[in-house]
């Protein structure tokens, strides 16, 4: 117990030194984000190729899982079954779904340059 405390310890310190020395992490954080979203754009369009053939709906490529299953959450109950799944595993977000929803509404995962065309 004690030597996993101590683990704990120097990795947080380790963090914190890593981050101050870092200006530039902000900018890494929001590339870890843009390649999590496109991870899951892609699970999405992958996952298309069987929802196509077994539920008959298509998967668009700049769409994440999330945001569709908040999308089709009427539709079934396996889509809202779904989205009370991604809420769950994003605890910490309040109705992740809905945020992802509204977030491609926006279009905010797009650069700002395109954002309002």
């Amino acid at each position: 117990m004690k030597l996993l405390q101590k683990v704990k310890q120097f990795l947080s310190g380790y963090i914190a030194r890593f981050f101050m020395k870092h200006p530039k992490i902000e900018l890494f954080l929001l590339q870890v984000k843009q390649v999590l979203i496109a991870v899951d754009q892609l699970l999405n369009t992958l996952l298309g190729l069987i929802f196509v053939f077994t539920v008959g709906v298509i998967s668009w490529a700049d769409e994440t899982v999330s945001a569709k299953a908040y999308r089709l959450r009427d539709s079934s109950k396996g889509w809202y079954r779904a989205m009370r799944v991604f809420n769950a595993i994003f605890f910490w977000q309040t109705d992740h779904c809905k945020t992802a929803f509204m977030s491609e509404l926006k279009r905010e995962h797009l650069p700002v340059v395109y954002r309002n065309l």
